[in-house]
């Protein structure tokens, strides 16, 4: 049995909450998010399932 890849998508909800933004609700900072773990925004999705930004994702793949 084989498998290949036919084609890769993406799709990244609109609202993005930066280190900064959490900063202001817990005790922490930027630098220190950035250091420990390497990242300085995130995506959150408000009103959509997973199975709806799946499929999002796959109406703009890119054939392999």
């Amino acid at each position: 049995m084989s498998f290949r890849i036919a084609g890769t998508g993406m799709y990244v909800p609109p609202r993005a909450v930066t280190n900064d933004d959490l900063a202001q609700i817990v005790e922490t900072n930027d630098e220190w998010i950035s250091k420990r773990v390497g990242v300085k925004e995130r995506r959150i999705s408000e009103n959509e399932w997973t199975s709806e930004m799946g499929a999002k994702a796959a109406d703009r793949k890119s054939v392999v």
